[in-house]
């Protein structure tokens, strides 16, 4: 069963889902009293899988790229570059308003609030008060999410109030990947690093840990981690801690939006490990008893959070194990 616009990528956890959640409204309302059209012409959106593509190549920024301008403009006798400049007029005043009515305290939900939809409505409502909506002379519509939205994302997931989907239809893994023992190794590797520096990490008071989840072994986080400074930036804004973040968010999106493939599984796990791996050496604290134990001041809320990710990046892992590579999640190296 394919996902359609208007219900599928608006998952709990999906930041493409969430900013889907955001702009299709405000579309649906421009297209009435903008352009003053009476069909809501769904059937230019197209599946948001293809239509709300996420921009691999823009560095430190979570981007989604939009082409309805293109899909609109014999449709409206407008240029692409017309439209696509007045949807992001009115999707940056929508956003606005979002943001004054979500507050300036950068504050991150409490997820112990909220059941089922309305995890998916809330993290819609924060992460679309973050969004910034620029218009490209080529009329593609970027958005891009804000710190604050992807804080917010990462704090639920950490806390795993925010989790991988179930797979929907129960197949064996693909043939291609039972040979690959040595590439599927390596991923288990890295799930069992995971778990040894959260171990190590929680020994040394840095962090709480519990165990929760349906599958063996799932961790999570219950504290809120520093995600945001202050000023309401990012803390884990390092390259290398960011490019990881952007890892588990195009992993998260294409499970929602059912793109994955034991195939893409696989290459997915690789990029996520090689990124921890990354992490793992650009740090020397990350790695040693001693430095996590003797982490002081602003230290520690770097240390916290990429715990945070670290733990995000070994539930990812799990589940790209268990549920599409066939293959044991190990807690121990």
């Amino acid at each position: 069963m394919k996902p359609n616009h208007l219900s599928a990528a608006t998952s709990p956890l999906s930041l493409q889902g969430a900013v889907w959640k955001g702009l299709l409204p405000i579309y649906l309302q421009h297209w009435h009293e903008g352009w003053g059209q009476f069909e809501p012409a769904l059937d230019v959106l197209g599946e948001p899988t293809v239509g709300l593509v996420y921009v691999k190549r823009v560095p430190e920024q979570i981007c989604y790229a939009w082409a309805i301008a293109h899909s609109l403009a014999s449709r409206l006798h407008l240029a692409p570059t017309d439209i696509a400049m007045q949807l992001a007029q009115r999707l940056n005043q929508s956003i606005t308003d979002s943001a004054s009515a979500t507050g300036p305290n950068w504050a991150l939900p409490d997820w112990t609030s909220f059941e089922g939809s309305d995890r998916s409505f809330t993290l819609a409502q924060f992460v679309w008060a973050s969004c910034r909506v620029r218009a490209h002379s080529s009329g593609i519509v970027q958005l891009g999410v804000g710190d604050y939205g992807v804080a917010v994302w990462l704090h639920g997931m950490s806390q795993r109030w925010l989790y991988p989907p179930p797979r929907l239809r129960e197949s064996p893994v693909a043939v291609e990947i039972l040979p690959q023992v040595t590439r599927v190794w390596l991923i288990q590797v890295a799930h069992g690093r995971c778990c040894s520096l959260l171990r190590l990490a929680a020994d040394a008071g840095m962090i709480a840990l519990q165990i929760a989840g349906s599958h063996e072994g799932g961790w999570r986080i219950p504290q809120p981690l520093p995600w945001l400074t202050d000023a309401g930036v990012l803390q884990c804004r390092d390259r290398i801690e960011y490019e990881l973040v952007q890892r588990l968010v195009a992993v998260l999106d294409d499970a929602w939006a059912e793109r994955i493939t034991p195939k893409t599984a696989l290459r997915h796990a690789e990029h996520v490990s090689d990124r921890l791996s990354q992490l793992d050496a650009a740090y020397p604290l990350f790695g040693a008893t001693k430095g996590i134990g003797d982490a002081r001041g602003n230290l520690v809320a770097r240390v916290q959070v990429r715990m945070g990710l670290v733990c995000i990046a070994k539930e990812v892992l799990g589940w790209l194990l268990h549920t599409w590579l066939g293959a044991e999640a190990p807690t121990e190296l």
